[in-house]
């Protein structure tokens, strides 16, 4: 569902992205990818993605997506320390940026879809199992 909600709210924001949105949301990328507290990564990964909604004009959907993400954040500071997540996200960022940026609204939805459901998968694979 997660999913679902934040790649829909991006193919809304992509037609509609002013040019400093775009550019903040490069601001917060570049701040994922330099910082080195784990414990900032989940908050400035949220201020990313928050940002490409922003433009969507759909404060309900944001709203929901935030309430989401607040109730994932130690998951997401798990999943980023584990199998390169940190580095893995970074680029998926800077690709779904250059998406947005060129317009392709789908392209980026898409992206984000994916984005969203490896590190999803990702954070199962190295969680203990039990039984």
């Amino acid at each position: 569902a997660r999913a679902i909600r934040e790649s829909s709210a991006l193919r809304f924001a992509v037609p509609l992205c002013k040019p400093e949105t775009l550019n903040r949301a490069e601001v917060y990328c570049d701040a994922f990818a330099a910082e080195t507290d784990v414990g900032r990564w989940a908050a400035l990964n949220w201020q990313f993605h928050a940002c490409l909604y922003e433009d969507a004009g759909r404060p309900f959907l944001v709203s929901l997506i935030r309430s989401v993400n607040d109730r994932l954040e130690r998951y997401l500071r798990v999943q980023l320390t584990l199998s390169q997540g940190h580095a893995t996200a970074d680029r998926e960022h800077r690709e779904i940026l250059a998406l947005a940026r060129a317009g392709a609204a789908d392209g980026a939805a898409d992206l984000l879809y994916r984005h969203i459901l490896q590190a999803g998968a990702s954070l199962l694979q190295h969680l203990p199992r039990k039984g």
